[in-house]
């Protein structure tokens, strides 16, 4: 006879059956939605289980940090496959700026300048050289430089050097200045290609020499004289003095002086020279661009005007004006409401040429009364008169 058992089990093992139980099932169901992507970074290779098809999505649960200047590209052909390539930072010393940029792998330091639109002249100097590949954090350095020509001690040298000021260029020339040196164009001044730049070498000197004192010639007129006479009434002579000067020599010339101090040694004497100022007779007035009235005896007219007009000439038998003065040569007729009786004057045309002299105005007459005539002048023939004739004069009031 059979006997039915019951198999009893423990409560505390039930309980951990049950436990065993759900973790295995929860770990089957993740397998179940896990996916799989094959990640490719800067050519290693490595597949992950991630829980998103979104790049971002599988990027960040991979632990990956992407910048902007990365390239990243992916296929879905054969499963998941993110390739990832990281830019490699760079940082460029342009000599005006210093930035970081960024690159690929395989860019050459060439490839990063033109990259930047970064343009080279012939003399210019790039430090790694142009071929190498960058690496991480490289620092390229653009040196830019210039053909200039330094003129020194007499020499002239054609240079190349980097871009910067005169001072700069001298420098790296290794020209010693000392304080008293002069750089054209100034030291300041950023150099540019091409330029000569000269230095100048300057001292400054003091020196004692002995100088003439040049004499003063005076002149005093003599009226006298014709204006073609001089006459020294006392010799000239030169003094001397010693002069303390203090020099500028610019390349062993002497450039310009300054006078510190001086001791007369011998005093100058003045020359004194007589001077005529009387012109030499031309029997004829002139009439200078001034306004100076010179007679036909070569000396100055002291006139206060003078009055033009027609003019005639008389004679007679020796007789008396009609103020009571002899009639003769240098007696005129006159209307004295215009040129009143006594008036001194000298009569001669307005080119100087015809000459009748000084007269004074001693007579009148119907013709200078009415105003047709101006002056009747006095001869002693009767041929000089009608050699006159009528002329137009002047009548210069000397009085």
């Amino acid at each position: 006879m059979i006997q039915k058992c019951k198999i009893r089990f423990p409560l505390r093992f039930l309980v951990t059956a049950l436990f065993v139980a759900t973790i295995l099932s929860t770990a089957v169901y993740a397998s179940a939605n896990s996916i799989s992507a094959t990640i490719v970074e800067d050519g290693k290779s490595r597949t992950v289980q991630v829980s998103s098809t979104e790049t971002q999505d599988i990027l960040e649960e991979a632990g990956i940090d992407v910048q902007s200047a990365d390239k990243v590209t992916r296929s879905d052909s054969d499963g998941i496959v993110i390739e990832i390539e990281h830019a490699v930072p760079v940082v460029l010393d342009t000599g005006s700026h210093v930035y970081k940029v960024y690159g690929s792998k395989d860019d050459t330091v060439e490839d990063i300048l033109q990259q930047q639109n970064i343009s080279l002249n012939a003399n210019d100097a790039v430090d790694p050289p142009l071929g190498d590949k960058i690496t991480k954090n490289m620092e390229i350095k653009v040196t830019r430089r210039l053909t200039v020509t330094l003129v020194v001690d007499g020499e002239e040298t054609e240079m190349v050097v980097p871009v910067g000021t005169v001072a700069d260029v001298v420098y790296e020339a290794g020209i010693i200045l000392s304080p008293n040196d002069e750089v054209s164009p100034d030291r300041y001044l950023k150099a540019e290609d091409g330029m000569t730049i000269r230095v100048s070498r300057v001292e400054y000197r003091n020196v004692t020499v002995t100088e003439e004192i040049p004499y003063n010639t005076i002149e005093q007129k003599d009226d006298t004289m014709y204006t073609d006479a001089r006459v020294v009434v006392t010799e000239g002579k030169n003094g001397s003095r010693t002069v303390v000067k203090r020099e500028k020599v610019v390349d062993g010339t002497v450039e310009s002086s300054e006078e510190l101090s001086s001791t007369v040694i011998t005093e100058a004497v003045d020359e004194v020279v007589r001077v005529g100022t009387k012109r030499r007779p031309t029997g004829y007035a002139t009439m200078d661009p001034d306004g100076t009235l010179v007679d036909h005896n070569g000396n100055v007219v002291e006139y206060s005007s003078y009055i033009s007009g027609k003019c005639t000439a008389y004679t007679s038998n020796g007789g008396y004006t009609s103020t009571g003065r002899k009639a003769q040569v240098g007696v005129i007729a006159v209307d004295p409401d215009v040129i009143p009786y006594g008036t001194k004057v000298y009569v001669c045309s307005p080119d100087g040429k015809t000459v009748y002299g000084y007269a004074v105005a001693g007579d009148t007459g119907g013709a200078m009364l009415s105003g047709r005539i101006l002056a009747d002048l006095y001869y002693n023939t009767t041929a000089e008169c009608y050699n006159f004739g009528v002329r137009e004069m002047r009548l210069y009031i000397v009085e």
